[in-house]
């Protein structure tokens, strides 16, 4: 099995250590899974362990989280983890994921979960998550320029009200109103029993003002999308995305565009695709251009930019200006949403589009092969969309299609 992946992706040999390693423990019998290592050997390593030639993986929360992989026993070496701010305890829910992997299905009447312990992890701390409540459900909806100008393409403002107020999220600051208010009736009852007492002017005092901050955070939970909806509504009016029409705001052909953009930087995107004079540059340099919008680096390094043309680089800044436009805008509408351009991407894809092999990319880079290739999947999945833009020129949408194959080659290729 081995030397069939091999012969068929001779690229696999110049990836970095973390594959010589993989490759020469799998013949033992056991293997590491790790977003480091290029998605085409974690898939042959989840397909050898399905089968049973691997008796033992050593994984992150990658190989927990949602694939079937049959264990017998489980061993979670610590009960924290690492994040951007620092390390944290291990939530229930994460506990229960990763237990959850012991015990195979239709083979083990039970499966095992060890937990290494250390004089920082007793087993008390284990009992803690045991007996803890599952994680509360929290709210991930969120607003974008893209859902605004969806929802403003099919309703009214009076229509995209009601759809706002039936978000989960809203339900969940409509629950936290009604703490509120049942607050709010706790604090007017003890104000009734004191407000005749002449001992007590001062602490009257006090809860008339509680009252009136309780009432404030009513008033806000109750309309906890619509500001937000109507402040991002005036950003797009000021870039010409919508125009309004009676009780409606209609999409002009730059907010048709932006509507159909699924990413982050969306209004961003689509304003750096109205100023780019796409005649000028090669299909792989737009989508070098398209990587410093959808970029996100793990820390921060000073960037080798020298495989990056002259002309590029000077667009490069002209972007700077335009998300330094975005962020003012916002900034007066009390708009959060991040604004990021980062170039440190554009090498590499200047390099494996021009038919660099990958071993070429280290020289330019200290990311592993795995954060690599989920860039470079992220930027493909924008170069298609961007594609299949309405009202962007054919010509532009045709150069942006030749950067394709370019990109989505070799160990790039999703598997399956």
């Amino acid at each position: 099995r081995i030397q069939e992946l091999l012969e068929k992706h001779p690229s696999l040999k110049e990836t970095g250590p973390a594959t010589d390693n993989v490759l020469k423990g799998l013949p033992y019998g056991f293997a590491s899974h790790h977003a480091g290592l290029v998605p085409m050997l974690r898939h042959f390593i989840e397909v050898l362990f399905q089968a049973n030639l691997v008796k033992a993986v050593f994984a992150t929360e990658t190989l927990a989280a949602g694939i079937n992989m049959p264990a017998r026993t489980t061993v979670i070496s610590s009960l924290s983890k690492r994040t951007d701010v620092g390390h944290r305890s291990l939530t229930v829910s994460e506990f229960t994921q990763m237990t959850g992997r012991a015990g195979r299905r239709g083979m083990d009447s039970e499966g095992f979960c060890v937990v290494v312990g250390s004089m920082y992890e007793t087993p008390f701390l284990v009992l803690d998550i045991l007996e803890s409540d599952m994680d509360p459900i929290a709210s991930h909806f969120s607003l974008s320029y893209n859902m605004v100008l969806n929802l403003l393409r099919y309703a009214e403002r009076k229509e995209v009200r009601e759809i706002l107020q039936r978000s989960f999220g809203q339900y969940l600051g409509n629950k936290e109103t009604i703490n509120l208010n049942l607050e709010l009736e706790r604090k007017r009852l003890d104000l009734n029993q004191i407000e005749n007492s002449p001992q007590a002017k001062s602490h009257s005092r006090y809860l008339r003002s509680q009252i009136r901050g309780l009432s404030k955070q009513m008033k806000t939970h109750r309309e906890l999308y619509l500001k937000e909806f109507d402040a991002l509504t005036r950003v797009l009016q000021y870039f010409g995305r919508i125009k309004p029409d009676g009780k409606r705001w209609n999409l002009t052909p730059l907010g048709e565009m932006t509507a159909h953009i699924r990413a982050q930087n969306d209004l961003l995107i689509s304003l750096v695709l109205e100023s780019v004079g796409y005649e000028q540059f090669t299909p792989v340099e737009i989508a070098a251009i398209l990587s410093c919008l959808v970029y996100e680096p793990r820390r921060n390094a000073e960037p080798d930019m020298s495989p990056c043309s002259k002309k590029l680089r000077q667009f490069f800044r002209e972007m700077l200006f335009i998300a330094d436009d975005v962020r003012f805008v916002q900034n007066n509408e009390k708009v959060n949403l991040e604004v990021s351009v980062e170039f440190g991407f554009a090498p590499l894809v200047m390099l494996w589009g021009g038919g660099a092999r990958w071993l070429t990319l280290f020289k330019f880079t200290d990311m592993s092969d795995g954060d690599i290739v989920r860039c470079m999947r992220q930027l493909i999945d924008l170069v298609r969309q961007v594609a299949m833009l309405p009202t962007l020129p054919e010509d532009f949408r045709k150069k942006v299609g030749e950067a394709l194959p370019l990109l989505d080659r070799d160990l790039i290729r999703l598997v399956g």
